[in-house]
């Protein structure tokens, strides 16, 4: 039988699973397409893809327990909202974001 030279001892950061939160957002209302959808770490802030910045009708939080706040390029914000999300953008964040910041509810 062979022996390790050395005990293999695993963190709780080995063994932990990566959290992400899931959204979308689509340029129409309703959560209606043409959407993307990425899953992103949480307590960051995360830019929101070319081609829906300026073009962004609807912004979905399809993970549960999370609470995402919107941002616009001049540093408004869209009121954070949980699962589902943004339906419609409020008038001042409508084809107008730059980034969402999402935390645990």
């Amino acid at each position: 039988m062979a022996m390790l030279s050395s005990p293999a001892i695993a963190t709780t950061g080995d063994i932990e699973p990566e959290v992400c939160v899931k959204i979308r957002v689509c340029q129409n209302y309703d959560f209606r397409g043409p959407c993307y959808s990425e899953c992103q770490k949480p307590s960051a802030t995360h830019k929101i893809r070319n081609g829906y910045r300026d073009n962004a009708g609807s912004f979905a939080v399809d993970s549960k327990g999370f609470l995402c706040t919107v941002g616009t390029p001049n540093s408004a914000t869209c009121s954070g909202k949980e699962y589902p999300g943004f339906k419609r953008l409020p008038k001042h964040c409508l084809d107008n974001i730059s980034s969402y910041y999402c935390t645990p509810s």
